[in-house]
């Protein structure tokens, strides 16, 4: 047997190309009861002034090929460092009076990226010895692939500073470790909350 042809680049014993596997979708979670329409196009989610930890969530919206995806509406919304929503009552969600707060979306550009400035949200109780950690949601769309509706998180939330056992991520029903931002100080004020949404097929 000639050996060179069997192992030779072109040859009929070539390996096959390898395909690339397809990235995980993002999972989705609930949209909670504090979701409006209509934000601001905007870089920022809140004042400037506003007391908390400053924080910047950026990242890129990708499909499952890793490839950016351009026009893609990234919807943003939270609670303060308290833990409060700009509505206490989701009844209000349509109420002029109640100004938009913590909320704002971008669309997209070819390279997929989004940058939201804000600041960490805070933990809220929604029930006896039940909470909420720390969590920033984000709806994206862009017509083409499957809707998502998701929320970020930290690597820990704690009830007492210093006490790792007093970890709020260890009992939120909702939190997932695999949607937990990566958190960069940039030497700065401000800390880089990284987080790479990826998309589901269409159809998936």
């Amino acid at each position: 047997m000639d050996i060179t042809r069997a192992t030779g680049s072109g040859g009929w014993g070539s390996p096959a190309p390898r395909t690339q596997p397809k990235l995980e979708p993002t999972s989705p979670d609930i949209v909670g009861p504090f979701f409006r329409d209509g934000s601001v196009v905007s870089d920022r989610l809140c004042e400037a002034s506003e007391p908390g930890e400053k924080l910047i969530l950026q990242g890129k919206i990708l499909d499952q090929s890793g490839k950016p995806v351009q026009g893609a509406k990234v919807d943003v919304w939270q609670a303060d460092r308290t833990g409060a929503y700009d509505i206490s009552d989701p009844a209000d969600k349509d109420n002029p009076a109640f100004p938009m707060k913590f909320r704002a979306h971008q669309v997209t550009g070819p390279d997929g990226e989004f940058a939201f400035k804000t600041i960490r949200p805070g933990h809220y109780q929604i029930g006896e010895n039940q909470w909420r950690t720390g969590h920033i949601h984000v709806k994206v769309n862009d017509g083409q692939h499957k809707d998502l509706t998701t929320q970020l998180y930290f690597p820990e939330d704690l009830m007492t500073p210093g006490n790792a056992t007093s970890d709020l991520n260890d009992s939120d029903h909702w939190f997932d470790p695999k949607r937990v931002v990566e958190l960069v100080s940039n030497g700065n004020q401000w800390t880089q909350a990284n987080y790479n949404i990826v998309l589901a097929d269409p159809g998936k």
